[in-house]
């Protein structure tokens, strides 16, 4: 329905002024509309450059890959109400699919995002997820104002 464009591999000091995101340390552009078969779109890609450095002006282009067909009957995972506790914990219950594998990601802000290392293998529909901390994520969720959650269904 729409497209990521990556920016690995940037020199040094560069940054994507206009990246919707960034995943595993990528800056990404995000176009959400419906891209019709064989039609063409136009991105631009803002970049800032510390040094002031003026590098020429390129224009490229690309064709998307071939896009796997989506499962219509398929349903996003559902988050239900997060709940916290007095100890500084967050429980997230999931409504998921049984043997199915799911990445829990947070962020404090919603652009950059982290995966929590160790995934989740569905044993019913419902699951419940505890954000207590590290060893799961980088801090505990109470070390931060805010903290959002989502949980991606991996292969």
């Amino acid at each position: 329905r729409g497209a990521r464009i990556y920016f690995p591999g940037l020199p040094t000091g560069w940054q994507v002024y206009n990246a919707a995101g960034i995943e595993n340390g990528v800056s990404y552009l995000e176009i959400d509309t419906l891209i019709p078969p064989n039609a063409s779109i136009q991105v631009e890609a803002q970049f800032l450059i510390p040094d002031g450095s003026r590098p020429t002006p390129l224009n490229y282009a690309a064709r998307l890959g071939q896009v796997a067909q989506v499962d219509p009957g398929t349903l996003p995972l559902k988050l239900d109400l997060t709940m916290g506790s007095q100890d500084g914990r967050v429980m997230l219950p999931l409504i998921t699919q049984r043997n199915h594998s799911y990445a829990i990601q947070y962020s404090d802000d919603l652009i950059h995002w982290s995966t929590v290392a160790q995934p989740i293998v569905a044993a019913g529909s419902r699951t419940q997820w505890v954000d207590d901390g590290p060893p799961k994520t980088a801090s505990a969720p109470s070390a931060q104002p805010t903290r959002y959650y989502r949980a991606v269904e991996t292969e």
